[in-house]
């Protein structure tokens, strides 16, 4: 009898050290949940865009997200009770109640990533009252997400040709697409860069010109068309994008200095 306690003992000592370790690690999750409720009360739209991860600020301004959080009555917050948390390496999720000032009582999921050491938000699922909807939406983004999307695709791109390695700008593109085309073959497909050993620093911190107004065709695809003017020449691109909840992913890109 006294080892069946021992060894009940053991296994209560084992499960609470897992609890208190998945406690700790998630505990920057439910931190930066609050801070970024509470600026959005106070009216600080502008702090709060920074607590959201670099893949969900590609997909709204500051402005749309002002616009859903009122919408969606998130911007009355009090308090909130965080029930159930997980991670899974660089990515958690946390789901809880969300209590407005005015009483409201709002189910709440929100979904983790870890970037640069922190915790930031890439989704927010708020079950919302009312019928049954789908808050997803392939709307074209405004003029300065389409020109951050095409700047850090260009930065990707200039990366891997200066390392000779496509495995980060891989990892970025659209599942299908990555499904379909190893970093290898990227690179091979991109070897005329590599060889002429150009230098392509510096095309992404300019503002990209679109030579044609940038649209989401009948296939669902986001076409961006124009160039990067630089004093060492413009360098032509058009890429594609396709949405992938909550964000527009690289689905193909053409290149040309």
């Amino acid at each position: 009898m006294t080892r069946i306690f021992s060894l009940l003992a053991f296994l209560a000592a084992l499960i609470l050290a897992a609890l208190l370790v998945v406690n700790n690690l998630t505990s920057g999750m439910a931190e930066n949940a609050d801070a970024f409720f509470q600026t959005v009360r106070d009216g600080r739209f502008e702090t709060a865009y920074n607590y959201l991860s670099k893949g969900f600020r590609n997909t709204i301004s500051p402005q749309e997200l002002r616009a859903f959080l009122r919408r969606s009555s998130l911007d009355r917050y009090m308090t909130a009770a965080w029930t159930s948390r997980e991670y899974d390496g660089d990515s958690g999720q946390l789901e809880g109640t969300l209590y407005a000032d005015d009483g409201a009582v709002t189910p709440l999921a929100l979904t983790f990533v870890r970037e640069e050491e922190q915790w930031r938000i890439h989704f927010i699922d708020a079950r919302l009252p009312g019928l049954a909807r789908r808050e997803i939406t392939k709307d074209l983004p405004e003029q300065e997400v389409l020109e951050r999307m095409a700047s850090d695709t260009v930065e990707l791109f200039a990366d891997a040709v200066r390392q000779k390695d496509f495995h980060r700008l891989h990892g970025e593109v659209a599942r299908l697409w990555a499904s379909r085309v190893t970093p290898e073959e990227l690179m091979q497909a991109f070897a005329p860069f590599m060889k002429e050993d150009l230098d392509m620093t510096g095309y992404d911190q300019v503002a990209p010109v679109f030579s044609e107004p940038p649209v989401i065709n009948a296939e669902d695809t986001l076409v961006l068309k124009g160039y990067f003017p630089h004093e060492r020449g413009p360098l032509r691109f058009r890429m594609e994008f396709v949405f992938e909840y909550p964000e527009w992913k690289l689905r193909g890109i053409d290149m040309r200095l």
